[in-house]
């Protein structure tokens, strides 16, 4: 393998490693927002 090849490979690699990375935090991302949304209504209901 040539290592222009190899180097074109490496770039495929990673920009697959950072899509699915960024596909995570978006998950993790929401995930988030759902669990702050019930916390509020947690602490709405408390206060009342």
């Amino acid at each position: 393998m040539k290592e222009k090849d190899k180097l074109e490979k490496n770039l495929k690699d990673d920009s697959k490693l950072c899509c699915d990375l960024e596909k995570e935090l978006k998950r993790k991302e929401s995930s988030i927002e759902i669990d702050k949304r019930e916390f509020d209504n947690f602490i709405e209901k408390s206060d009342k």
